[in-house]
């Protein structure tokens, strides 16, 4: 159920979980805005420097933080998580059995402010682990907790990347 009440100043949306407020958009808005670029553009200079060379990987070009470089970055940002979830799907088509892994998490930074939920997934087909010169390998063949700890290991690259949006 969704409630919500209006004053001169700003609208507040109440969804039952969290309180969202909606505020004016005019020039000193803007210019609020504007005087923080500058200091988010600090913020992710400062995540790149908590990091090096090995935590990034390059994929066709672009750079994608892997989950040695969120380790390094979650202290300093005060990133936690919680809620963990872990699920598994079996599935089939026509080149046979296959499963995949799925983490759920609420990530946070309190000294961001900010929070998200997110998933991290991996499958026994991908082509670190279920492949080999290009052919899926059998399930027998594929380590099982390889697979799930590189969908655990996705979901906290997720998490904290966007968190503070590098």
């Amino acid at each position: 159920m969704i409630e919500h009440t209006v004053n001169t100043e700003k609208e507040i949306v109440e969804t039952g979980i969290d309180v969202i407020e909606f505020v004016e958009i005019d020039d000193a808005f803007v210019n609020r805005l504007e005087s923080r670029v500058g200091a988010y553009k600090k913020l992710i200079l400062t995540a790149y420097k908590l990091t090096s060379e090995p935590d990034w990987v390059n994929q066709s070009g672009k750079f994608y933080l892997q989950s040695s470089g969120c380790e390094k970055i979650k202290n300093p940002f005060g990133i936690s998580w919680e809620s963990i979830t872990r699920r598994k799907e079996e599935r089939q088509d026509e080149k046979g059995n296959f499963y995949i892994y799925f983490f759920q998490g609420t990530f946070y930074s309190k000294l961001l402010g900010s929070r998200i939920e997110v998933i991290g997934k991996r499958s026994s087909r991908s082509a670190f682990f279920g492949k080999k010169g290009g052919e899926i390998l059998p399930l027998s063949e594929v380590d099982e907790e390889d697979v799930a700890m590189a969908a655990m290991s996705n979901m906290i690259v997720n998490g904290g990347s966007r968190l503070i949006g590098i």
